[in-house]
């Protein structure tokens, strides 16, 4: 039950469309405030009446791609319900729907761990995951590795600056 509503809060927070930014929507629908490079904002759900609050960060480096892929940073989100996710901006993850895959975090230098990621088969490209540890981590850290699999590529791995990361203003974001 969790996983469902971890995917509907991603889905429904906007986890596949990298090309909006938080201030783009209308301000009665989308409200964002940021604190370095994280972005928090809360989105109305029409048909529920819902709030979906999310923190989100790109990638301080690229993936770099041969054709037909661009070079491009990835995204990372977290929900207010800890559940997060990685987008690309364009790329094709290596990884099922149903069965999923192994992802690899690494955070300040420490010891890289798998975590179990999904597909969401959306556009761009987005996997999913959720590790309550992580999520502590992510509080008191300042950078935090990702390597996941590319399409006839291996693995991709890409550095995101987290310091600063602050859950409160999640759950403090106003649509």
């Amino acid at each position: 039950m969790r996983i469902v509503l971890m995917v509907l809060a991603l889905v429904l927070s906007g986890c596949g469309n990298d090309t909006e930014s938080p201030d783009s929507a209308p301000p009665s629908q989308r409200k964002a405030t940021t604190h370095p490079a994280w972005s928090y904002f809360a989105e109305q759900d029409k048909m529920t009446d819902k709030i979906y609050r999310t923190a989100s960060l790109s990638s301080s480096d690229n993936l770099h791609e041969d054709f037909p892929y661009k070079s491009a940073p990835m995204k990372l989100r977290v929900n207010e319900v800890g559940g997060m996710s990685i987008s690309t901006g364009g790329h094709q993850f290596d990884c099922s729907s149903a069965y999923g895959c192994k992802i690899s975090i690494r955070m300040d230098g420490g010891t890289a761990r798998e975590i179990d990621a999904f597909n969401l088969d959306m556009d761009p490209p987005t996997l999913i995951f959720s590790d309550e540890q992580l999520l502590t981590d992510l509080e008191s850290a300042k950078v935090m590795l990702v390597q996941a699999p590319l399409f006839r590529r291996g693995y991709g791995v890409v550095t995101f600056d987290v310091s600063g990361f602050d859950p409160s203003r999640i759950k403090a974001a106003q649509p």
